[in-house]
């Protein structure tokens, strides 16, 4: 089926509109049933000082649309509200409704002709507040999912470099590290859908998707409002998509498609499944080919220890532990990040309903079954492939804390060892000095002793034995003035120490002494 290309921004509405008591009277209360959920000084789309969210709206008639037409995109509020009393009045129609941003006024006419709950608006801007997966009548179905977006930051001078929360349409999703650079980061955008049943074999839907672009709000203010200050307007704050957006990418799927089964809206909607999907599949491989890369490095760092390298210098050491400790910090965070994103993917399955009965009860050859168990099998192998590096993950960190600690063991005993070699090369060189100084009094002694000697010799002779009292004057002091000047040091270490305990002693008996007084 064909359908035209016009495409309307919501803005709001005009004062005319609504006229009817009746009309004005179902719309504010719906609008007070929305904010007995909110706080007064929470940002949300139904704050009144703050600009209202841009909004795209096309409505797909698919039993029509067989035909050869029909998408309506209404240009008013009114338009929209009369084109979807004219479709509840009638007994047959299959319709789809695609919702770009969530437009407050827009929200209301919605949810108030519907019968929307207004839980579906709030849990899709980050409440906790959730309609039921299906209701107990079985005539409404509804899932929430997260859809990774990758989105292009733009360069701002005036940026301050720190965290930011990424905004869209007032509903905030995650947060990034920004400075004034340009940048691109993953934003996980929200896609809502809600389905009724107006009678035996007619239906209306509606799917809304975040808006493709968005703003910066400083980390410092809570990322779910609990602000009223007026977001940044300008250019330079804004976020936009890398790709085309979601909600484009949808309406040409449904343009192109030949064939949509319009039995059930879960079959009719397979097309903005697989859009997440699609989605997802990119960020996958994204993730892997990035974790390839912080495995790498990781192995590089983390093994890259070996005991050559504790020989190098300690400031080599000290440089390469350090890095191995950072890189270990990376591979957490990235399995934080993997964890999450298994989670999500669990929970996409379960929104989904894959495993319901009311889709295995169905026939096996039946094309509702059929589509169910292929989508199920791709969600599956996309949750398996998170699986898979989430155990890769932990078993690398696993080896590298255990090679750590080996190494770290390692140049441990190495340390002790070189202590070791250290104390002996000191106590070697104190030997050393000790024969050394030795050898000097040696020395010495031999200088004054080999004089005295030939003196002796000389006097002991027959001729000069009458001279023999002149060796003893002049050996014997000489003799005791090198003793002396050999033992000097260690008379006087023990005189010292002598002297200490001697002060130690008296000190204590001061002690007693005061003591026995008291």
């Amino acid at each position: 089926m064909a359908f035209p290309h016009r495409l309307f921004s919501w803005a709001g509405h005009g004062p005319a509109w609504p006229r009817d008591p009746h009309v004005i009277t179902e719309i504010e209360t719906y609008q007070q049933r929305i904010k007995s959920f909110l706080h007064n000084d929470a940002l949300h789309p139904w704050v009144e000082d703050i600009p209202a969210v841009e909004s795209r709206l096309r409505i797909l008639d698919l039993e029509a649309g067989r035909d050869g037409s029909i998408a309506t995109e209404p240009v008013s509020l009114e338009e929209t509200w009369l084109y979807l009393e004219k479709a509840l009045s009638s007994s047959s129609g299959r319709r789809l409704i695609l919702l770009e941003g969530m437009n407050p006024r827009l929200a209301e006419v919605l949810g108030a002709k519907l019968g929307i709950p207004p839980e579906f608006w709030l849990s899709h801007w980050g409440h906790v507040a959730r309609p039921r997966i299906s209701d107990p009548s079985g005539n409404s179905r509804y899932w929430k999912v997260q859809v990774p977006q990758q989105c292009l930051v733009s360069k701002d001078l005036s940026r301050t470099e720190g965290v930011y929360t990424i905004q869209l349409g007032h509903c905030a999703r995650g947060t990034t590290y920004c400075d004034v650079e340009e940048k691109q980061t993953y934003v996980n955008s929200v896609v809502s859908f809600w389905a009724g049943k107006l009678a035996e074999e007619s239906w209306i839907a509606v799917a809304l998707v975040d808006a493709p672009t968005g703003h910066l709000t400083p980390r410092s203010l809570p990322p779910l409002g609990f602000t009223r200050s007026r977001p940044a307007r300008r250019t330079a704050h804004r976020v936009y998509p890398c790709s085309t957006p979601m909600w484009d990418a949808i309406v040409q799927a449904y343009e192109t498609e030949k064939d949509i089964p319009t039995e059930d809206p879960f079959l009719a909607t397979t097309i903005i499944r697989n859009a997440v999907g699609s989605a997802w599949k990119t960020k996958t491989n994204d993730d892997i080919n990035r974790l390839h890369v912080v495995w790498t490095t990781a192995n590089v760092y983390c093994f890259g220890l070996n005991a050559a390298s504790l020989y190098q210098g300690g400031e080599v050491l000290m440089k390469q532990s350090n890095q191995a400790s950072i890189e270990y910090e990376t591979l957490m965070e990235e399995r934080h990040s993997i964890q999450q994103h298994e989670a999500q993917l669990k929970e996409i399955i379960r929104a989904f309903q894959y495993d319901s009965d009311e889709f295995t009860s169905s026939p096996p050859d039946s094309k509702l079954r059929l589509s169910i168990s292929n989508e199920a099998s791709r969600w599956r192998g996309t949750h398996d492939q998170y699986q898979w590096m989430n155990t890769t993950m932990a078993e690398t960190m696993t080896i590298c804390a255990e090679d750590t600690r080996m190494e770290e063991a390692f140049a441990t005993n190495m340390q002790i060892i070189d202590t070791y070699i250290q104390t002996a090369a000191a106590n070697m060189q104190a030997a050393a000095n000790q024969i050394a100084r030795s050898s000097d009094q040696l020395a010495s002694i031999a200088m004054v002793a080999v004089p005295c000697m030939v003196f002796a010799s000389v006097f002991s002779m027959a001729a000069g034995a009458h001279l023999f009292f002149v060796y003893w004057c002049t050996a014997i002091p000489m003799t005791l003035f090198l003793l002396g000047w050999v033992i000097q040091n260690d008379v006087v270490a023990l005189v010292v120490k002598m002297e200490e305990r001697w002060r130690g002693s008296r000190t204590d008996m001061s002690s007693s002494d005061m003591l026995y007084l008291d």
